[in-house]
């Protein structure tokens, strides 16, 4: 599944927690003009962060299909 604008992603921890939550704002982009630290990540998309920081038990959510 391809993501798009308007998307909602969320930023995994670890395998029962997310740190982070945000939505797509851009399409796909390789870009190899990071900063050294990010080297290895060319394969990016523009995405608003709404929350960060966050350690949320993942089992706590509840989800609503529709």
């Amino acid at each position: 599944v391809e993501l798009k604008p308007g998307d909602i992603v969320l930023c995994i921890k670890s395998q029962t927690a997310i740190q982070a939550v945000g939505v797509v704002t851009g399409g796909y982009q390789f870009d190899t003009n990071n900063p050294e630290r990010w080297r290895d990540f060319v394969h990016v998309r523009n995405v608003n962060w709404i929350s960060t920081g966050l350690n949320a038990d993942i089992r706590d959510l509840k989800i609503i299909a529709g």
